[in-house]
């Protein structure tokens, strides 16, 4: 295998970079605002698409709305037993027992007081299917453009 070295890449750090090739334009692009709303919506969906196709479980809960799910993934569906109709719009008290719904709230509502993310090594999940599970699980906090 022969590897090739790009030009405008310095082999050592003292060494300058040659002539920097300008960023790629994009083509034949309108610039009005239909084109850039189409954009945006391509992008978000391309955004969507990488989410439900990651191997890890991702599930999106809405803070303001008793921790409601509003994203579900394909590997929740298969770590929880618990299909994206089932899980979107509700939260913990509608999905599990309430003792562990109380937990799964309790370690919602402290990682928003913390306000940042939290990494739970040993943490035992209750599944359909396949009852109580260990899992590594992170949780982290997202903020909206005001910091709420």
């Amino acid at each position: 295998m022969k590897l090739i070295r790009d030009p405008a890449v310095p082999e050592t750090l003292d060494e300058p970079a040659a002539e920097a090739r300008p960023p790629a334009r994009p083509r034949d692009v309108p610039h009005t605002g239909e084109a850039r709303f189409d954009s945006a919506l391509a992008r978000l969906a391309l955004l969507d698409d990488i989410v439900e196709h990651l191997p890890t479980s991702v599930l999106l809960k809405e803070v303001r709305n008793e921790f409601r799910i509003v994203r579900y993934n394909r590997a929740a569906e298969a770590l929880y037993g618990l299909s994206c109709d089932e899980a979107l719009g509700r939260n913990a008290y509608d999905l599990w027992p309430a003792e562990e719904a109380d937990r799964i709230f309790a370690a919602d509502s402290e990682l928003v007081a913390l306000r940042r993310p939290q990494e739970y090594p040993e943490r035992l999940l209750l599944t359909r299917g396949r009852g109580k599970i260990r899992v590594h699980m992170r949780k982290a906090v997202l903020f909206d453009a005001q910091a709420r």
